[in-house]
């Protein structure tokens, strides 16, 4: 493979090179816009907010790049958004925690998180304090979590969709309905302020020509970018570098919106190849078109949350078949491959959708970029994912055409409200509070109901029904909190950019908060789900069956957190009947263990219509999760991590991948897991570069999804190499491994993260 051009090589350094901080030029627009907007309705608000904040902020054009468009002010640096929290986590200066200080003054006691959690009732405070529930994202947060109809704006361009809000907004308002008038006319006031923020780009590229060598290369360039933004995104795209900019505008203004992580690209390859595909066949450079492709991967680093290469879950979708189960991956799709094998970089996440039909060169040039040690790309059984879909009342024709969402969640392309982290749950938690009667063996604070002292069970089926309760009641108090936070969005929070590029909300005049899409599915993500497996096993088998403890002393173990008890940690450690070996009795208890929460969250609805469904996708909250769960009876120590996913707990998959795989695979993927899971497998790099170690890894994954599995995400790393990035972080700068649902720079996590990774059962092909 080629060396990454010179251009980019710049563009690379000079991001990673750049000093982190945070741009308060948003706060201040929106702080601004809101005090001249009093009395407008909150939805029109937030459109002229999005209007004021793409006219008021400054803007610049990087040297070399050739697409533009920035969510700050200055390169390297996080965008401020007062509205949600005032909790800015440090720098800046002014006013108080860090803020200028007008938007510090104008802000207390009217944030979405102040209305949020002034309405939470004293459980829903207690639970989210112990990590044991909530932690919902909405409550002081915009949404995220969500793909758009991003064809439709390269399509059709903003002009289009501004005409359907006016004409919608002058047939609701001869109706009477003032609300959805409200709405439509929200929606093209923001797409308008879009547009005139893409003139701005414009204008600035025309003056920086100007200042150029009369006849230069980059002269030339910035002449072509301000004709593009002229172009786009108003009118349609016409080619591949109109289309990659329209689509960065739509995708960055959604940021700029609101202050939302995973919003995703969906089928990228899908929506934008036909603009490489005319250009290559007019004949244009498909070197250029790549350098092109590969500014984008640039942006898509820039686009940061809190520091320069920090994730931001901006996943991307390749491959998968058509409704007649033909392959369509493509040119671009390997060319996305490429680019993010050529840059190393750990954003855009990519995901590939696998189907019986898929292409083998195409999947060849996956399984090569995942031995790479990249971590990418995680890999989705279409199959398993459309009919969990059409379980959840999607129609076929819509679920086909799913794209995975942040971290491994599915989301119908443009349809969907997904709020695909619509909370989270503990159930290790919960095995917890079934062991000790409600109370949590970390604070001893009365975290759930009373099911009785477990001392006195006489039967496994009592402890199991303790736990349901237990995992019910938490589960509860995770619906009320997003209920809440469904509240507070509706009167604050709304997204009318957003809502533009989501069917049918413009048709239905109501914002997405308020139920305008077709399908609302807000997920709900499940913690430490196979330590509650494995504690259930050890006491079950131990304690039930094999009386080689009794509950009490057990129980004495756990608050003692082992000390002095260590034969009966290695014995609950070291019990064979644990999940992830190929064992028919622990897979079928997890099956009814997920079934509890599972059975339980999707019955309820959710605040916009729809309802709720649940997930497996820890991100990095196993870890912090772990840090509020006592010692467990699957061995594991207070405070230490829980579960990394959907699979083994650390160490505990002791039969080989194949047996892992089997387990994962034999879980009720349809029914339990509509929104993702996480299953993580760890190979080290020399066995895959060993005799045919990649062809055995890629039937290993064939025949899992054979089986029923629904996710998969390999790291191709050696234990010593990240023990090694510990000790020298300088010298392993941009070792990227797969954390969770997500990739990450390894340097850049925390030392309990590194370690949780490390830990984690390196297989053998």
């Amino acid at each position: 493979m080629n060396a990454l051009p010179e251009r980019i090589t710049r563009l690379r350094d000079g991001l990673f090179a750049a000093e982190s901080g945070t741009c308060f030029e948003r706060a201040t627009a929106i702080t601004r816009s809101y005090k001249q907007s009093e009395g407008e309705p909150s939805v029109v608000r937030r459109a002229m907010a999005l209007r004021d904040i793409l006219r008021d902020v400054p803007i610049y054009i990087r040297d070399d790049e050739l697409l533009v468009g920035s969510r700050s002010s200055r390169l390297g640096h996080r965008t401020a958004y007062p509205e949600y929290s005032l909790s800015l986590g440090g720098g800046g200066s002014g006013g108080a925690g860090g803020w200028p200080p007008e938007v510090a003054e104008y802000w207390p006691g009217r944030t979405l998180g102040e209305m949020s959690r002034r309405l939470h009732p004293d459980y829903v405070r207690l639970a989210d304090r112990e990590l044991a529930a909530c932690y919902v994202t909405g409550t002081d947060t915009g949404f995220g979590h969500m793909i758009v109809d991003y064809e439709k704006a390269i399509r059709r361009g903003l002009s289009a969709i501004i005409e359907d809000a006016r004409r919608e907004a002058g047939r609701a308002a001869g109706e009477g309905d003032a609300a959805g008038a409200d709405f439509c006319r929200a929606a093209a006031i923001s797409c308008e302020g879009v547009v005139a923020w893409a003139n701005r780009y414009a204008a600035l590229a025309e003056s920086l020509a100007a200042e150029e060598s009369a006849g230069s290369a980059r002269q030339a360039e910035l002449s072509r970018i301000a004709e593009v933004c002229r172009r786009v995104p108003e009118h349609p795209a016409r080619n591949f570098h109109e289309a990659l900019q329209s689509f960065w505008f739509t995708h960055i203004a959604l940021h700029i919106e609101q202050k939302g992580w995973s919003i995703s690209t969906g089928r990228f390859d899908q929506y934008i190849y036909p603009y490489y595909k005319n250009d290559i066949d007019g004949g244009a450079s498909a070197d250029g078109l790549f350098e092109l492709l590969l500014n984008l991967w640039v942006k898509f680093m820039e686009n940061i949350d809190s520091t320069v290469k920090m994730t931001t879950f901006q996943n991307l979708t390749l491959g998968g078949s058509d409704a007649d189960g033909r392959d369509i991956s493509n040119e671009l799709s390997h060319l996305c491959l490429d680019a993010t094998l050529m840059t190393g970089f750990n954003q855009p996440a990519l995901s590939v959708r696998w189907h019986e039909g898929a292409e083998g060169g195409f999947w060849d040039h996956v399984m090569r970029v995942i031995g790479s040690g990249l971590g990418m790309p995680a890999l989705f059984n279409e199959n398993i994912i459309i009919k969990a879909l059409l379980h959840n009342g999607v129609s076929r024709e819509d679920a086909q055409d799913f794209g995975i969402v942040g971290c491994v969640e599915a989301a119908v392309c443009g349809k969907m409200q997904g709020l695909t982290a619509g909370g989270h749950v503990n159930v290790a938690k919960a095995l917890e509070l079934a062991l000790f009667d409600g109370r949590s063996l970390t604070t001893g604070e009365a975290l759930g109901p009373r099911t009785g002292d477990a001392s006195a069970f006489a039967t496994f089926e009592e402890l199991f029904d303790a736990y349901a309760k237990q995992s019910r009641w938490l589960s509860g108090v995770n619906v009320a909190s997003a209920q809440i936070a469904g509240d507070a969005q509706k009167a604050l929070g709304h997204c009318p950019f957003c809502s533009s590029l989501l069917d049918d909300c413009i048709q239905n005049r109501r914002d997405m908060v308020d139920g305008g899409t077709r399908y609302s599915l807000s997920g709900v993500a499940i913690m430490g789900a196979t330590n509650a497996v494995d504690g259930l096993l050890a006491l079950k088998k131990l304690v039930f069956e094999q009386k080689r403890f009794t509950m009490g002393e057990a129980l004495a173990a756990l608050r003692a957190n082992y000390e002095g008890h260590e034969h009966m940690r290695q014995a609950f450690l070291n019990q064979s009947c644990r999940f992830g070996n190929d064992v028919a009795e622990a897979d079928e208890l997890a099956n009814r263990v997920y079934a509890v929460h599972a059975d339980f969250t999707s019955s309820h609805p959710d605040a916009r219509g729809g309802h709720y469904t649940c997930g497996i996708w820890p991100v990095n909250g196993h870890v912090h999760s772990g840090y509020k769960t006592g010692a467990s009876p699957d061995g594991r120590f207070s405070g230490a991590p829980l579960v990394d996913g959907v699979g083994a707990c650390q160490g505990a998959d002791r039969h080989g991948p194949t047996a892992l795989l089997k387990s994962v695979a034999r879980l009720n993927n349809v029914e339990h897991w509509a929104a993702g899971n996480t299953c993580n497998i760890k190979f080290s790099q020399s066995s895959l570069r060993g005799r045919g170690g990649l062809s055995k890894v890629s039937k290993l994954v064939e025949t899992f999804m054979h089986l029923g599995g629904q996710e998969l995400q390999i790291n191709a790393v050696d234990a010593e190499s990240l023990r090694a990035a510990q000790q020298s972080p300088a010298e392993h700068a941009n070792l990227v491994v797969r954390v969770a649902g997500y990739s990450a720079y390894f340097t850049t996590l925390s030392a309990d993260v590194q370690n949780e990774i490390i830990s984690r059962v390196e297989q053998a092909v």
